[in-house]
């Protein structure tokens, strides 16, 4: 199993405005072309087959923001509970790169570009309408669009 980095979250937000966050996740590509990665499982969402390449996640934590990431991140004791821990604990996904920032979740969301990944990804609190807050950026490397 690949883990993820062990470093800290970069900062890209002013001190005391920190609650939102963005993960970028790797998936590799799979043995066979054209096919189907293995299926996972995400919680009440069911089971979803992901193409190979970059995925970015938005979240916030109204509080403890690091420690949320450092959750995710797997630095810290886990079970799963929200849609990102299920597939940051996927055996072949890699983090490829993380950010705390202080634009509202839902903008930094907006921003990644992309596409929706799995409809209700994350996204079960969102007011904004955003449908999902996992987008699939294809398979080539792009940066995290922090703020």
């Amino acid at each position: 199993m690949r883990r993820p980095p062990r470093s800290a979250p970069r900062n890209s937000a002013a001190p005391g405005s920190e609650g939102q966050y963005g993960v970028a996740a790797q998936l590799p590509a799979v043995p066979v072309a054209g096919a189907a990665g293995p299926p996972l499982r995400i919680g009440a969402l069911g089971e979803h087959h992901l193409a190979p390449g970059r995925y970015v996640y938005t979240g916030s934590a109204r509080r403890h923001p690091r420690a949320r990431l450092e959750r995710h991140l797997g630095l810290r004791p886990r079970r799963l509970r929200w849609h990102v821990d299920y597939l940051l604990t996927h055996p072949d996904c890699q983090v490829v790169d993380v950010c705390l920032v202080a634009i509202e979740e839902c903008a930094l969301n907006a921003r990644q570009g992309g596409r929706i990944a799995i409809p209700g990804f994350g996204a079960s609190d969102c007011q904004a309408g955003c449908g999902a807050h996992l987008r699939y950026l294809g398979a080539g490397v792009a940066p995290l669009a922090g703020g």
